[in-house]
């Protein structure tokens, strides 16, 4: 069977899964189209009074919506479920859901969906992933990943999302949602530790201050020792937020937010390569320095009329970066990085009781970033820089859209979307020899337009089916070491059915979706020699193509039993992919596959509450992920490719009947897995990286 037979077979196989189903279960009580609220989750409960899985109300479409009847690929993971496995932070919060790889980096991780991510650095290249905090893009990523507090939800939106997100979601979204201030007086404290020396507390207080008026406190710190022999893969931050919520007139909501974090510790390290069999977190590398300042302010104004909802949405991100680490250029030789952005997106909505479902409005980014000396991935000290070597880069992009949802039956929804962007890019590269040479210039700009067009149907009261065609738009950008010249953006087009159902009076949901993605001139980035030193360059694969499907399901077989699997199939092949390189010289790539791309992976899960004689309860979770073999990057070089492997995680939680206040044991990665996440290859050295070892320890936490 061909791939195109295959693609179609999976498409044939998704869309026959709701009337079989439907067929096969019973069915349950109608669930709301869409729930009131900004977002959260409440128990379901079924016709024989036994409780079904939690309804999850998503924003993902910029509406709150049942996460069942939003048509489109989409993970939910609520900020409870999180916190119980013990993970804080995002790349590891995001490990186990399907068709998502964290590739490390050396300024933030990077995260990859269905094949599709980026892990050039945030001022040599855009990632693929939309991640947004709290609506408000994030341009930087590294204060982003270290750590995860507070949280309400997190969603991952699988497949591109040009037409409400923008430029650089050719894979897809990531919202993290944090809690909102309300008009109820409480908190929480947690607090957790374990090995590796680690201690993490987490608090949230809620103060109604009027009637009118809330405000939300929360705080966090988190430290671990180094992963690494060498004292790297450390953490160590520090971080704070203030959310003042004012409702001075009805109709009128008005969300104040300011944020500060401060990391210093040693930083992300590498381990030897090959890797070794006995010891694989061992590292030969001086332990490195990272200081991090990171602020952010934002800022959502809701006026409701009877028609829509008006929203203002902005922020400000400021970051300072210090930092000494082999893994870029050696202790001798700091980098200092500095960068700021601000963005605004002013939206109208439809109102909540409107049949016709629209969205639209106008968007603005401008992103600066500046460093005093650029970083490259050789864990030895470096060669002389190559002149000139790129100081400053800046983004500004302005972007109009627009998204409608009409019903032409009680069953029968048609959606249509579309999104203009503007994309400029400038950059600086500066003479370091002492010749007095002027700076070079550089400047480009890209006009795109994404698109999606749906067809959605309510097959019965709980199946729900849609066929989709949408697009994605990344923008190009300009090479670390000039003159290794500028790139171009890339752009996907994507093909995608699926369907959403829920049986036994919500007891039991089996959501499946298979896509085709037509891919062009995808951005890969290697290490090369460019003027005599070492540097990572980005170049356009002309064509790539990728297909596969994904399958979650969850099942509460009894009021105590809790079932959960998901499955993805991920096929990935370049057309021609050719370049040359002072390293590897002519390089062919063509019909080779695609980085962080697993034909195969999943997780598998099961959870059993022992319900006490005195009222209390035990639950006991546990979840296995799985993975085939895949390369970590573009090169093909042993280090590059991370083997078929398992990682399980579990937690066992004591709450009592009585006492909102509850403790729990938890090991994550049981196998004690090295899982790599990055391998390059250069002509002193190896760069390879590798993800959490086995952590364990004890949490507790209260609410008040």
């Amino acid at each position: 069977m061909n791939s195109r037979s295959r693609f179609a077979a999976a498409c044939l196989l998704i869309a026959a899964l709701p009337s079989a189903w439907a067929a096969a279960a019973t069915t349950g009580s109608t669930q709301p189209k869409s729930a009131s609220g900004a977002g959260g989750a409440t128990a379901a409960s079924s016709a024989d009074g036994s409780s079904g899985l939690e309804v999850v109300v998503v924003t993902a479409e910029r509406r709150s919506e049942n996460l069942q009847h939003a048509a489109l690929s989409i993970t939910a993971l609520s900020g409870d479920e999180i916190a119980d496995t013990g993970k804080v932070s995002l790349d590891t919060a995001l490990s186990g859901v399907a068709a998502v790889r964290i590739q490390g980096a050396s300024n933030g991780a990077q995260i990859y969906i269905r094949g599709v991510g980026s892990n050039a650095d945030s001022q040599l290249g855009d990632p693929a992933v939309n991640l947004n905090f709290d609506g408000i893009y994030q341009a930087e990523t590294e204060a982003a990943m270290a750590g995860l507090y507070d949280v309400q939800r997190i969603e991952v939106l699988r497949g591109p999302q040009g037409t409400l997100y923008g430029r650089n979601a050719t894979a897809g979204a990531v919202n993290v949602v944090t809690n909102d201030p309300t008009h109820d007086l409480g908190g929480y404290v947690n607090i957790q530790g374990g090995n590796y020396a680690a201690l993490t507390t987490e608090a949230a207080g809620n103060i109604p201050l009027t009637e009118n008026a809330a405000l939300r406190i929360a705080f966090s710190s988190q430290r671990h020792d180094g992963y690494l022999s060498n004292g790297n893969d450390d953490l160590n931050s520090t971080s704070g937020r203030l959310k003042l919520l004012v409702e001075p007139v009805e109709h009128l909501r008005m969300l104040f937010a300011g944020e500060y974090t401060h990391i210093r510790d040693n930083g992300f390290g590498t381990v030897e390569a090959p890797l070794s069999k006995s010891d694989p977190y061992a590292s030969s590398n001086p332990a490195g320095y990272r200081a991090i300042n990171a602020w952010s302010a934002h800022t959502q104004i809701d006026y409701g009329l009877d028609w829509a909802t008006l929203t203002l949405e902005a922020g400000h991100n400021d970051f300072v970066k210090d930092e000494a680490n082999v893994l870029l250029a050696g202790p001798s030789v700091p980098d200092h990085r500095t960068g700021s952005q601000n963005t605004v997106e002013i939206r109208a909505a439809s109102a909540d009781s409107s049949r016709v479902k629209w969205v639209g409005g106008l968007y603005y980014l401008n992103d600066d970033e500046f460093k005093s000396w650029v970083p490259s991935f050789i864990n030895v000290a470096p060669i002389p820089p190559s002149n000139p070597e790129l100081r400053f880069a800046g983004t500004q992009s302005y972007a109009t859209f627009a998204n409608v949802t009409v019903p032409l039956t009680e069953w029968l929804r048609v959606t249509g979307g579309i999104r203009y962007t503007h994309d400029k890019k400038t950059a600086t590269y500066v003479y370091t020899d002492g010749s007095g040479t002027p700076n070079v210039n550089a400047a480009d700009t890209w006009d795109s337009v994404t698109y999606k067009g749906e067809v959605e149907a309510d097959l019965t009261a709980n199946s729900l089916a849609y066929a989709q065609v949408s697009s994605g738009f990344k923008a190009g950008g300009f090479a670390q070491q000039f003159p290794a010249g500028a790139y171009n953006p890339e752009r996907l087009t994507a093909y995608e059915v699926g369907s959403k159902n829920t049986f036994l009076d919500n007891r039991l949901t089996v959501n499946g979706s298979a896509f085709y993605y037509d891919y062009k001139e995808y951005q890969a980035s290697y290490p090369d020699i460019v003027g005599g030193s070492f540097a990572i360059v980005t170049s356009n694969a002309a064509t790539a193509t990728l297909y596969g499907a994904d399958v979650e399901a969850h099942w509460r077989a009894t009021p105590d039993d809790t079932f959960g699997i998901s499955a993805s199939y991920l096929h990935t092949k370049f057309g021609k992919f050719v370049y040359t390189s002072i390293l590897s010289g002519a390089t062919d790539h063509s019909d080779q596959t695609l980085p962080q791309s697993p034909e195969l992976s999943g997780d598998v899960s099961y959870e059993h509450v022992f319900e006490l004689a005195e009222g209390s309860v035990i639950t006991a979770h546990v979840n296995a992920h799985l993975s085939d073999g895949y390369w970590t990057t573009v090169e093909r070089t042993p280090d590059a490719y991370q083997p078929a492997f398992t990682r399980t995680d579990a937690y066992l939680m004591y709450q009592p009947a009585e006492g909102n206040w509850n403790v729990r044991v938890f090991v994550n990665n049981i196998e004690d897995t090295p899982v790599r996440t990055l391998g390059l290859a250069n002509p002193f050295d190896s760069v390879l990286m590798l993800a959490a070892p086995r952590v364990f320890g004890v949490g507790a936490g209260v609410k008040f």
